[in-house]
């Protein structure tokens, strides 16, 4: 099993049921062990329908996205109204934010994604309306992480961030990578708008809250 620091976990090749135990125990413990979520994605049946079974571990659906380059518009790039900033994220942003889709769940150190990653918020005065931000990055994709705060939702903002990231990703000749709950409507709202659209859905396993 591979396991990202942001929670998101994977496994790979044929596995027994004492490792497939083991397994369940840590998607059901984690937050007691470590504070360190255990989401594990499946592509495979036979996984599928084993923690489908386990009482105590939620089975939901994620979107995966293809980015189709003939519907990325450069104009999604909005003009922002008076009293709001768009700013690429530095150490002082990087320690104000809050919330789950943040550089911080994705990244050991704020060093290390500034070294390495990059990302864009828009400020309204003080306040951080929104941020889009590399999730994860490989030789040939980088992943879009987004949140916006919930009084500035549906206007736009996270549009805008979402298209500075897309353009920036494609100037490195990588392909943006876009994943989201198939709850998550707003989400899938922002990826269709700046040229990705849907390819299937998978699912996820993670720790039931009651």
């Amino acid at each position: 099993m591979f396991w990202h620091y942001c929670g998101f976990a994977y496994i790979v090749g044929d596995s027994s049921e004492i490792f497939l135990k083991d397994i369940s125990y840590l998607i059901k413990q984690e937050y007691e062990l470590n504070q360190r979520r255990l989401v594990l994605q499946i592509n495979n049946d036979k996984l599928d329908r084993y923690f489908s079974n386990i009482s105590e571990i939620v089975r939901v659906e994620q979107y995966r996205f293809v980015f189709k380059h003939d519907k990325y518009d450069e104009r999604s790039l909005l003009s922002l109204q008076n009293g709001f900033e768009i700013r690429e994220l530095d150490k002082d942003i990087l320690s104000k934010l809050e919330g789950r889709i943040i550089p911080a769940y994705s990244w050991n150190s704020s060093e290390d994604f500034l070294e390495k990653g990059k990302g864009y918020c828009i400020l309204h005065g003080n306040e951080i309306v929104t941020v889009a931000f590399t999730a994860a990055i490989s030789d040939t994709e980088v992943d879009i992480g987004i949140e916006t705060n919930i009084k500035y939702r549906k206007q736009g903002f996270g549009k805008c961030v979402a298209s500075r990231m897309v353009k920036d990703i494609l100037k490195m000749n990588k392909t943006p990578i876009w994943e989201c709950n198939t709850n998550n409507l707003g989400s899938k709202a922002i990826a269709e708008s700046v040229g990705f659209e849907v390819l299937e859905t998978h699912p996820l396993f993670m720790k039931k809250i009651i």
